[in-house]
């Protein structure tokens, strides 16, 4: 996978974008149809519920606000997932990548009130100040201090971060790689709004009566048959979800690229003594141990046969090349005891024989010893 390989161009990170939100459209398509179901579900449970027990028909709406509020925010975790899968090749299916944004969309809730709290309450003292120049100010400082924290989402989707462990993420990963990030950010912007005035400009070309006259427009289009109105509504749909997935794939792309270049950085910080440690190690293994027989002032019944012996067992270098040279000049030699003698013997005077009835040769076969079983 290129995302791994280490740091990519924008361009790159765009394309990887645009075909992972290809490859993801169908199974979002799919989430989208299990979110709407799973809530007219609830829906439907909520109104029988209220018809039988109209007395508390307001406790009972509670329910259904706070499982369409998590579906909601379960609903981008879900399809960051979804993206990651298409880019990793994971197989993770839309059901799957639903049911484990639960717990990670209470996460997500927990930690956007640990950054919405402090910017209602700048915003709010900003307002009472009652001056345009002040709240313009504090939407920039915040929207500047709100930067680093882009990746909260992803942080909590892909790696299981925590309320407080995904901000801390974010921040690491946002600062780490602050120039990449602006840049892409910047240069994805730009694209889509280069993208939105090309759309206006192809409308202006081949429906101008819209800009025009937008009445006659409208009039003419209820002219139309409705299963065209239908269809174009819903090709109008699927371009506008298709633009709003490729964003938010080329910033899952540029999230796993950076996450990847960041955590190879850390395991080399990491694995860096790591190896210094082991490379000392295999070196002193690799050291021989210079092992030698000093003779103790102390003394001792052995003779010296046995010291010399010693000192060949623990001071082999001195000895073992002489030794070698040895057994490189000797010729093997085969021990014979009195059974073999014997049957070479019986053989000798089997040839003999067998000469003196015939002078031919190449009769006699090659002689065979048989080795005796006895031990030295």
């Amino acid at each position: 996978m290129e995302l791994k390989k280490g740091p990519l161009s924008i361009p790159l990170i765009i394309g990887c974008g645009l075909k992972a939100a290809n490859q993801a459209f169908g199974a979002v398509i799919v989430l989208f149809i299990i979110v709407f179901l799973i809530n007219l579900f609830a829906g439907f449970i909520s109104a029988l519920a209220m018809w039988i027990f109209h007395k508390y028909a307001i406790f009972l709406q509670i329910p259904l606000v706070l499982v369409s509020a998590l579906i909601g925010i379960m609903l981008p975790l879900a399809l960051i997932k979804i993206i990651a899968s298409k880019i990793e090749k994971t197989g993770l299916t839309a059901w799957e990548s639903l049911m484990s944004s639960a717990l990670q969309a209470i996460y997500f809730f927990l930690s956007s009130l640990i950054l919405a709290i402090p910017a209602m309450l700048i915003l709010v003292g900003a307002m009472l100040s009652r001056s345009a120049l002040v709240v313009l100010v504090a939407y920039i400082l915040l929207g500047l201090a709100m930067f680093p924290f882009m990746f909260v989402q992803h942080a909590i989707a892909l790696r299981d971060e925590g309320p407080v462990s995904s901000l801390v993420y974010s921040w690491k990963l946002t600062t780490a790689h602050f120039g990449r990030v602006f840049l892409s950010i910047f240069t994805i912007l730009l694209l889509f709004i280069v993208g939105i005035l090309a759309i206006i400009c192809l409308i202006k070309v081949f429906l101008p009566q819209l800009f025009i006259n937008p009445a006659m427009l409208q009039i003419q289009l209820m002219m139309l048959p409705k299963i065209y109105v239908f269809l174009g509504g819903i090709v109008a749909m699927a371009l506008y979800a298709f633009i709003l997935l490729s964003i938010q794939a080329i910033f899952t792309v540029l999230f796993l690229n950076l996450d990847y270049c960041h955590r190879q950085v850390k395991t080399r910080e990491h694995d860096t003594p790591r190896v210094k440690a082991t490379v000392g190690i295999v070196d002193s293994v690799v050291q021989e141990p210079e092992v030698k027989v000093k003779y103790a002032s102390v003394a001792s019944e052995a003779t010296e046969d046995t010291i010399q012996h010693l000192e060949k067992v623990y001071n082999p270098q001195e000895h073992v090349p002489q030794i070698l040279e040895q057994e490189e000049d000797r010729m093997p030699t085969i021990l014979f005891d009195e059974d073999m003698a014997k049957q070479l013997a019986e053989h000798e005077q089997n040839l003999q024989e067998k000469k003196q009835a015939s002078n031919n040769p190449d009769d006699m076969d090659p002689p065979s010893i048989k080795i005796s079983d006895k031990s030295l």
